[in-house]
């Protein structure tokens, strides 16, 4: 049993190890391009992509927007309950060299300024979700993201993080 665990550990943390260099190339890259400003943006349809590279796409702004609710979401802003994160703008970032970095997006959901009304909470779900509606100041809260060519890494844009804007 002890060796099986042994075999186990071993080959996770090799697995842990190939992924994580493979993250820190990707990041190193990423990088580079956007310091160097020679990035070259080439704006693409959500809807003209596959719905496999949909999906990736979509999972990774899922995934990222998760940090909303360290973030925004602490504040006057709650998500509007039917809604669902979705992407605004979508480009495929390129070096100087032509080399596919990664896709660069901006990620959002519809939302409401809860510091704009007073939200009766004690009230049943339905109740509020009405009551934002008709009294809270609607918008979305987006962000930045960037998504490596292959979908196995993303992470936010420290340049465009989180904010909220009335529709």
């Amino acid at each position: 049993m002890k060796i099986l665990l042994a075999l186990m550990l071993s080959v996770f943390s090799v697995n842990a190890l190939a992924s994580s260099k493979a993250e820190q190339a990707f990041l190193k890259k990423l990088y580079a391009v956007i310091e160097s400003g020679t990035e070259t943006l080439e704006e693409i349809e959500f809807g003209n992509l596959s719905s496999q590279d949909q999906a990736a796409l979509m999972k990774a702004a899922e995934n990222e927007s998760n940090i909303w609710y360290d973030t925004i979401l602490e504040g006057d802003y709650q998500l509007k309950g039917d809604a669902s994160v979705g992407y605004g703008y979508l480009a495929k970032v390129y070096s100087a060299k032509g080399e596919f970095i990664a896709y660069k997006g901006i990620i959002q959901h519809d939302a409401y300024d809860t510091g704009s009304c007073d939200v009766p909470y004690e009230e049943e779900e339905k109740v509020i979700e009405e009551y934002l509606k008709e009294n809270c100041i609607a918008g979305d809260i987006f962000s930045g993201i960037y998504v490596s060519p292959d979908f196995k890494f993303h992470l936010r844009d420290e340049n465009e993080i989180e904010n909220f804007q009335e529709w």
